[in-house]
């Protein structure tokens, strides 16, 4: 009875340390952004000692260490009023690390399996298939439509990634029409509304173009079994095209908002950021089958966290709706939070949890 005591004397010292660190994490080391007045989307690491409380301890040690660490943030320094949902949410992700724990670890070591690497041939083969119809899919989708415009006078017209890469005739008619629909009391500002959609149409074009041919360096890396330039290759690919991804659904309708012209965005960028995971999930894959885990672990966590706060958000401030909300918070998430929290929660789970059972903290 008396080791049961200590064993969780122990456990509530060291989550109580987790939950500090989790604080600090989030209001001192990290970076917050104001979406529409409201602080309300943050980029830092701060999961990361709430899902070790889960990964080390359980589900119920993760969910504790989540709710004391929000309740410190917002009583010691706050940035809005408490929402509860949020505590609620950040619980649960702890909560889940614990669950998630019956997959990752036993004992107090993470479990490793057999890389897809060193499958056999036939597997390989079937891998590396799927592998090349992935990078096939992004190079399909530069040419297919990729946003739309509607003009005041009833026009329309469609330009795809490769169009405007290469400016070609139909991308320097979209947008002379863009600036020659452009009419209002404020001519100046609505031309160069017109202009800084073309300048970012461009931008977003490269970096589709950039993430396809880190992705076609992953694939050559993979094929020649050099594991860590195809990871880093394929990480770079999935960056840009999560950059890129973000930057036309977002930017390009909110620089043409208040002109007349009606932007909708297509199916290529959320085809093209999903492609580009799918291809660096392959290759954390190669890498190891314990980190694919942690990492699908840390997109699930992030996606159903961001999902979540956007909508306890949404209820508080009723001006904005939660899609609104949710895309800026769930590409942070993706596209930031999940490689940060799938790189520190490795290596802390590699060194530390070794260190922490020979001292009998585990």
């Amino acid at each position: 009875m008396k080791k049961s005591i200590k064993e969780h004397v122990k456990t509530i010292i060291v989550c109580s340390i987790l939950a500090a660190a989790g604080f600090v994490l989030d209001r001192f080391l990290g970076v917050t952004f104001p979406l529409f007045g409201v602080k309300s989307l943050s980029v830092n690491i701060s999961f990361v000692p709430i899902f070790l409380a889960g990964f080390l301890y359980g589900p119920v040690w993760g969910a504790l260490v989540g709710g004391v660490q929000d309740l410190l943030c917002v009583l010691l320094v706050p940035l809005g009023p408490f929402m509860p949902g949020i505590t609620l949410s950040t619980m649960l992700a702890g909560a889940m690390a614990g669950f998630f724990k019956m997959l990752f670890m036993k004992d107090g070591k993470i479990k490793e399996g057999s890389a897809s690497g060193s499958a056999d041939a036939a597997g390989s083969k079937i891998f590396s298939a799927v592998l090349c119809v992935f990078a096939a899919v992004c190079g399909g989708m530069l040419f297919i439509p990729a946003f739309s415009a509607e003009f005041p006078d009833g026009s329309s017209a469609s330009l795809s990634v490769w169009q405007t890469l290469v400016e070609t005739e139909e991308y320097k008619t979209v947008f002379t029409s863009v600036l020659s629909s452009l009419d209002g009391s404020d001519t100046v500002s609505l031309i160069r509304a017109g202009i800084e959609v073309s300048d970012t149409s461009a931008e977003v074009a490269v970096g589709f173009a950039a993430a396809l041919i880190f992705e076609i360096i992953a694939l050559a890396a993979y094929f020649c079994r050099r594991k860590l330039p195809a990871f880093a290759a394929a990480f770079a690919g999935f960056v840009l095209s999560g950059l890129s991804s973000f930057t036309l659904i977002l930017q390009i309708p909110k620089k043409l908002s208040g002109t007349g012209i009606t932007v909708t965005v297509g199916a290529v960028p959320y085809i093209f950021a999903a492609t580009a995971c799918a291809i660096l999930i392959a290759m954390i894959l190669n890498q190891s089958v314990a980190l694919t885990k942690l990492a699908v672990f840390c997109l699930v966590a992030s996606s159903v966290t961001s999902v979540l706060n956007s909508f306890w958000i949404s209820l508080a401030y009723t001006s904005v709706s939660f899609w609104v909300y949710l895309v800026p918070r769930l590409a942070a998430a993706l596209f930031i939070g999940v490689p940060l929290y799938t790189a520190v929660l490795w290596l802390i789970l590699k060194k530390t949890v070794p260190s922490l059972k020979h001292s009998h903290l585990l």
